[in-house]
């Protein structure tokens, strides 16, 4: 979806971590990169990223 909603990068990111994803690939605009980067670093991190932004 175009401008994704944190809503939509925390469903990344519970997808990522359920699936034990290693490769997320980002196929779009620079919306879709900067979900694709908000999703990998998140699905990686213990603490809330949203908080260290």
């Amino acid at each position: 979806m175009a401008n994704p909603t944190y809503d939509k990068v925390s469903e990344g990111v519970r997808l990522a971590r359920e699936n034990h994803v290693d490769v997320i690939l980002a196929v779009g605009g620079g919306s879709v990169i900067d979900c694709c980067k908000a999703v990998s670093l998140a699905a990686r991190y213990d603490g809330d990223v949203w908080e260290n932004f």
